[in-house]
């Protein structure tokens, strides 16, 4: 009997071990911790490898997620292995996969499992050599038990992160956590695995089955959306209340991911799903107002708008919002004395939060669709609290446009339902679009964008969108990536520097993410996402070329002149010495070693006055002119009289091409020399009473010719071409080191210096010797400036750049714009023009290796920022486009780019 108990008892262990093991092979959402945050079901892995892996931009994406652990390249290198094991060979066509990613503590997405189904039994010996040989080569693994499980892991090493595999169950399994393969033993009995949530069961469902299918929850999706911007929103829209999870059948299309499924409504978006679902799909044409470069729109379009702001107020109970609403609507029932219910109907039911490009998210602007302007400016209880802004603010915008001024708090959410939270103190209107924003300068640069014809209609996420999302819509969010820093952000937050560089590799070849809701359908609701990328811009902004150099730049590049040819070459110095000069096409023509950094810039002149150029520069011992074979001239190099504190300076006062290079010497004397190393007859500059340690300037005013010499302490002295003193300022001025000297010759009014001085202080120095304070600004000590034509009126203008901020003036000082670009931010500022006259800001921030171009509308167009140290240069290619040679550490680069000028 007790035989009989003991093998019936053996029997139920084992039948009972045969059902969970054959639960565990038809259903892997048992081995899934119920604390996944991501699942990625693969069915088709062979396609999934050509959109995802290691050579794709979305696996990039992917990767630079998880503190660059690459599941996704895993994936690629484990759908490999039966080329290289043919006993495993039935896997490659009907295995699937499963990759879910976890939190760690309170930080998301920081770790992966992932999880391999082999179709039929697998040679274990086989599936081990191929681990150690192949999947993690160079990489020592120790084996212990657990939860009866063999688990390798791999010893801890600094070039590689720690990775764990089992095999149980012809299921291979893999994570970065030393936690989740244990835990994976024990889900079915403790009930925490994702199979064992009946809300998720409903969801997952409805999956396709052919498809590979994306499992996220909602408030991930949001982390990873509101990443940019944490905390900004001034909408009471809901994210991570909205759903649970969200679940999309995938698409592969050639430059974008679609994904199409439903989100399941969480505890309190049940709720706001239904009220979406009480409303028709709403039309509209919201884009045309718009800027084209925006890198963030949360829009909410409903039809009926009274059916849904009754709706709404109980959704803001059910949310505990309520409270803030009515504070605000008593608040403004007190101020105003008006009844909030009274008001007319204004609002027509869309609504946008808009980040344009380069702002700061709480810089932002508020779009509300009303249905005509009048009803708000006309209404006889609300004007009292509108008014104009002043004609002096007014008059700094780039156009004429009304400005409203808001005295009344409340306003906003009022006439939103509750649906904006945030009062605003200034709008604007575009069409029947109500523009509001908490900054005027902000809300000004808005509305000049759209003046300039560039909305969001004309982007190409805006065409394909279009393709794919229906016309109509309820919630739709736009986040574009390649001009945000979620990706760094998201590095940043695993602590990682190679997560970071993988970050920015993603932010680069992800363009954007787009998110639409519509009606629900019993438990469920619509959704639609959409993911464009390209990888580094390489569809129409790709580098063009790039050379190689035998050490980082030192000087240089500097565009010249072949005066065979007429094409444009590059001359630069390297840190090794190496002089090179480069071909329009990135070859090196030839390379020659230099004794000595070159300290000044490199010239181009004509000593034979034959229209054949040679190249001239100084070392601190020697003036050096090098023809463009790369030969030095005869005579050359010449030894300096003694040695120079700054780089030369070349003057053609009369452009017939003699010569006068000028320099300053440690001894504090000034020398001038003509291209036949023969000093200047008639110089008679004696010594100045501190070194200079900047080039010499050549200015022509009033048919007078003004040479420039700037000491340490920032003291300018005015001479003339024989280096005696032409004139002397009534006060002290001082040239902010790194800066130059401008002339001004108005069109009305006397010609004049204009020196940038300390803090800000830009001064006219009158050629009788006055000087005017004529500062726009107050400034620290350390910015940079330009005296150049750029945003297209008659006179030039004032340009500073300043802890990140780019900032335009009038002569006049008036205000024209001002972009913030990244705070803390120093680089060097120029003017740029192209041959068919279009004009850019030119900035090089070297410490960040960036590049930027500014529009004379005050945007910054894609595709920049570009990588690049130096000076750069915009050479004009293809109709409409341009090709951008600039440096990058031991590298001359080329971009071939596209974009336009907004002006």
């Amino acid at each position: 009997m007790v035989t009989l108990a003991v093998i019936l008892a053996v029997y139920l262990v084992l039948r009972d071990f045969q059902k969970k093991a054959l639960q565990t092979a038809t259903d892997p959402f048992l081995l899934i911790p119920a604390d996944a945050e991501l699942i990625f079901h693969i069915k088709k892995p062979a396609l999934f490898r050509e959109s995802f892996a290691l050579t794709g931009p979305l696996g990039q994406d992917i990767d630079a997620i998880f503190s660059g652990k690459n599941p996704t390249g895993l994936i690629h290198r484990i759908d490999s292995l039966a080329a290289a094991y043919p006993a495993l060979s039935d896997y490659r066509n009907t295995a699937s996969a499963f990759l879910s990613i976890h939190p760690e503590g309170n930080t998301p997405l920081q770790n992966f499992l992932l999880h391999v189904s082999f179709p039929s039994r697998v040679d274990q010996e086989s599936l081990h050599s191929f681990i150690r040989e192949k999947l993690f080569s160079g990489m020592s693994f120790s084996s212990h038990g657990e939860n009866r499980q063999t688990i390798w892991s791999s010893e801890k090493s600094e070039d590689q992160p720690l990775i764990h595999y089992t095999f149980s169950n012809n299921v291979l399994s893999v994570s970065s956590s030393a936690i989740l393969l244990p835990k994976t033993a024990d889900l079915q009995e403790t009930g925490q695995s994702l199979a064992s949530d009946s809300r998720f069961n409903t969801l997952r469902n409805s999956a396709g089955r052919f498809s590979d299918n994306l499992f996220i929850r909602t408030h991930t999706l949001c982390h990873l959306i509101q990443n940019q911007h944490p905390g900004k929103s001034p909408l009471n829209l809901p994210c991570e209340d909205l759903a649970g999870w969200q679940l999309w059948d995938v698409s592969y299309n050639a430059g974008e991911l679609l994904f199409t499924g439903y989100a399941q409504p969480g505890m309190h978006g049940q709720k706001f799903i239904d009220l979406l679902s009480e409303q028709q799909k709403k039309e509209s044409n919201i884009a045309q107002h718009i800027p084209l470069h925006t890198q963030t729109i949360a829009y909410l379009g409903v039809s009926d708008t009274r059916t849904f702001s009754s709706g709404y107020e109980q959704w803001l109970t059910i949310n505990e919002l309520q409270e803030g609403f009515q504070r605000q609507r008593t608040r403004f029932k007190d101020l105003s004395g008006i009844d909030p219910d009274s008001l007319p109907l204004i609002w027509n039911g869309e609504l946008a939060w808009i980040v344009p490009e380069s702002t700061e998210a709480n810089q932002g602007v508020v779009l509300l669709g009303i249905h005509n302007k009048d009803l708000l400016l006309q209404n006889p209880e609300l004007k009292v609290f509108i008014t104009d802004i002043s004609p002096e603010e007014s008059s700094e915008m780039l156009f004429a446009e009304e400005v409203y001024r808001v005295t009344l708090p409340g306003m906003f959410p009022v006439l939103s339902a509750g649906v904006v939270k945030d009062d605003f103190p200034y709008f604007a209107f575009s069409g029947n679009y109500l523009v509001a924003s908490h900054s005027l300068e902000k809300l000004k640069a808005y509305i000049s964008a759209l003046r300039f014809g560039f909305n969001f209609t004309k982007s190409e996420e805006a065409e394909l969108m279009d393709e794919f999302m229906q016309s109509g819509q309820n919630i739709f969010i736009y986040q574009s990536l390649a001009k945000s820093n979620m990706g760094n952000r998201i590095a940043t937050s695993a602590g990682s520097k190679e997560n970071s560089r993988e970050s920015d590799k993603a932010s680069k070849s992800s363009r954007s993410f787009s998110l639409q809701i519509l009606s629900s359908q019993g438990h469920l609701a619509f959704s639609n996402a959409m993911l464009l990328h390209r990888s580094e811009y390489s569809v129409s902004n790709p580098i063009r070329w790039e050379t190689e150099l035998d050490a980082p730049i030192h000087k240089g590049p500097y565009r010249v002149i072949n005066h065979n040819t007429g094409h444009v070459e590059f001359i630069l110095q390297d840190q090794a010495g190496q002089l090179y000069l480069i071909s329009k096409d990135g070859d090196i023509l030839w390379k020659k070693e230099i004794s000595g950094p070159v300290i000044s810039d490199i010239h181009q002149v004509d000593i034979y006055k034959n229209n054949r150029y040679q190249y001239l520069f100084n070392t601190r011992n020697f003036l050096h002119l090098i023809d463009r074979n790369g030969d030095y001239v005869r005579g050359y190099p010449m030894r300096l009289p003694a040695p120079a504190s700054a780089g030369i300076a070349v003057f053609d006062y009369d452009n017939n091409k003699n010569y006068r290079i000028i320099y300053p010497a440690e001894n504090r004397r000034i020398y001038n020399y003509s291209l036949r190393r023969e000093p200047v007859p008639g110089w008679q500059y004696r010594q100045s009473d501190h070194l200079i340690r900047q080039p010499l300037q050549h200015l022509h005013l009033e048919g007078k010719d003004f040479l420039l010499a700037t000491d340490t302490t920032g003291r300018v002295q005015i001479l003339d071409r024989r280096g005696i003193s032409r004139l002397r300022p009534q006060q002290n001025i001082s040239l902010l080191p790194g800066t130059r000297i401008y002339a001004h010759e108005p069109l009305d009014g006397k010609p004049h210096f204009i020196v940038p001085g300390l803090n800000g202080s830009v001064k006219q120095v009158f050629t009788d010797g006055s000087v005017f304070d004529i500062s726009p600004d107050t400034l620290s000590h350390d910015y940079r400036f330009t005296y150049q034509s750029f945003t297209g009126t008659t006179e030039k203008d004032l340009i500073f750049l300043h802890n990140g901020n780019l900032k335009v003036y009038s002569i006049a000082s008036r205000l024209i714009f001002s972009l913030p670009i990244e705070r803390g931010m120093e680089g060097e500022i120029n003017i740029i023009e192209t041959t068919d006259n279009k004009k850019f800001a030119a900035i090089t921030d070297k410490a960040g290796k960036r590049l930027f171009i500014v529009n004379p509308g005050g945007t910054i167009p894609p595709p920049f920022p570009l990588s690049g140290d130096t000076r750069f240069y915009l050479e004009e290619g293809d109709p409409g486009s341009f090709f951008l040679v600039t440096g990058l550490g031991n590298q001359v680069r080329s971009y071939n780019i596209i974009m336009t000028n907004e002006r």
